[in-house]
């Protein structure tokens, strides 16, 4: 049965939230976050 989807992967790595590139760092952060959590700096939204 390899053709099963195998649901033990880890979905939360890819989540439902959209993601964004972090302007200070490139650090990929939710796009509903107010300040990157990486560097720290603020995202214009």
């Amino acid at each position: 049965m390899s053709d099963v989807v195998n649901l033990q992967e880890p979905y939360n790595l890819e989540p439902c939230m959209g993601l964004i590139e972090c302007p200070g760092c490139g650090f990929m952060i939710p796009e509903e976050l107010v300040v990157c959590w990486k560097c720290g700096k603020r995202l214009s939204s």
